[in-house]
C-alpha cells in the first residue's frame, strides 16, 4: 500500500512539474511602469505644490519665530539697563522669561508642524504611489489573462537581502514594454 502512495506522489509531483515547466511566464519592471505611468506626474505635481505650500507655511512661522525673537532679546536687554529701577529691571526680567516661554512654546509647535506636514505628505504620496500601483496591476493581470500567462514577476522588487527577487530573466520574457503601451496609450476600444 505505501508503494500506491509513492508511486502517486512521484505522479502528482511529475505532473505539476511537467504543468510548470509548460507555463508561460513573464517579467515587468515595475518602477518603469509606475514612473511611465500617466498618473505618476499628476502625483508628483500635486505632492510638489503640497509641498511648496508647506514651505511657504514653515517660512510664516520662521518669520514669526524671527519676530519673537527679537523681542525676546530687546526684552532680555532692557531688563539689564541700569538706568532704571530695580523694580522697573524685575518688570523688563519677567517679561523677558514670558517672551522666552512663549519663544520655546512657538518653537516646539513649528517642530511638531513640520514632522506633521512631513508625515502628512510621505502618507499621501504613499497613497498615490499605492493606486496608481494598483491600476497597473489591474492592467499586468489582464494582459496576462488575455495572453495566457500563468506567471509575471516584478523585476524592480528588491527582497529583505536588498537583490532582486528575479535575479535572472531571458530578455523574451520581459513584458514592460507590452504592458507600457496598454498604460501609456488611450484605449482604442471606447
Amino acid at each position: 500500500m505505501r508503494g500506491i502512495w509513492t508511486a502517486l506522489t512521484v505522479l502528482s509531483v511529475l505532473l505539476v512539474g511537467t504543468a510548470a515547466a509548460d507555463a508561460k511566464i513573464g517579467v515587468v519592471d515595475m518602477s518603469k511602469l509606475v514612473q511611465a505611468h500617466p498618473d505618476t506626474a499628476e502625483a508628483d505635481e500635486l505632492l510638489e505644490k503640497q509641498a511648496d505650500e508647506f514651505e511657504m507655511e514653515k517660512d510664516e512661522y520662521l518669520s514669526r519665530f524671527n519676530a519673537m525673537r527679537e523681542d525676546f532679546e530687546k526684552a532680555r536687554a532692557e531688563a539689564s539697563n541700569k538706568a532704571l529701577s530695580e523694580e522697573a529691571r524685575e518688570k523688563k526680567r519677567d517679561e523677558a522669561r514670558e517672551k522666552l516661554v512663549a519663544l520655546e512654546e512657538f518653537q516646539q509647535e513649528i517642530r511638531e508642524t513640520t514632522l506633521k506636514r512631513q508625515k502628512q505628505l510621505t502618507d499621501q504620496g504613499d497613497r498615490m504611489r499605492r493606486r496608481i500601483v494598483g491600476k497597473i496591476v489591474e492592467v499586468v493581470d489582464k494582459y496576462a489573462s488575455d495572453n495566457g500567462y500563468a506567471l509575471i514577476l516584478d523585476t524592480a522588487n528588491r527582497g529583505l537581502s536588498g537583490v532582486e527577487s528575479v535575479i535572472y530573466a531571458d530578455e523574451k520574457l520581459d513584458v514592460t514594454d507590452a504592458i507600457l503601451k496598454l498604460i501609456t496609450e488611450p484605449d482604442d476600444e471606447g
